[in-house]
């Protein structure tokens, strides 16, 4: 399995934090369960080795958050918010990865994290203040189930590097 692999390597002293951002990336790509891409595409058995490849890896990449590393903190919230279960089992609450953010956005993260709805006047406080997640709200995200939404926000404000 080559998530282990790729957590070490973006542990490598020396890579820029644009490089670590990718590794990490890819991590929690890979490891996505039910939402990855892969779906239909590969058994349903490589999807959940890759997922639980994915959680195993999350207490490392938890404690790497909490000592301060950016990139490790905004990958450690977008898997948490893909695997609430493994997250819930580590104890650690969200908003200490998140000192600096928005009311609004914290509370959308604790929702993706521990597997729970926004309410629709959360969702569009996030929207507000985050006009470019907006239009792949509209195109993608509310077309999924509601239960969803919120990962799908997390993981989007993730990859837009505003996590």
């Amino acid at each position: 399995m080559a998530i282990p692999f790729l957590f070490e390597a973006a542990k490598v002293p020396g890579l820029t934090p644009a490089e670590r951002d990718q590794v990490l990336a890819l991590v929690v790509h890979i490891g996505l369960g039910e939402d990855t891409t892969w779906r239909g595409y590969t058994s349903w058995s490589v999807v959940q080795d890759c997922a639980q490849a994915a959680e195993a890896v999350l207490p490392g990449l938890t404690a790497w958050a909490l000592e301060g590393c950016r990139e490790a903190r905004t990958w450690t919230l977008a898997l948490a918010a893909h695997h609430p279960t493994a997250w819930a089992s580590l104890g650690v609450d969200s908003a200490q990865l998140m000192p600096n953010e928005a009311a609004a956005k914290t509370e959308l993260v604790h929702h993706a994290v521990s597997g729970t709805l926004p309410s629709k006047r959360l969702v569009a406080e996030v929207l507000a203040t985050e006009p470019e997640l907006g239009e792949y709200y509209e195109e993608v995200i509310s077309e999924s189930p509601e239960y969803r939404h919120a990962r799908m926000m997390v993981l989007e404000l993730a990859v837009a590097g505003r996590l």
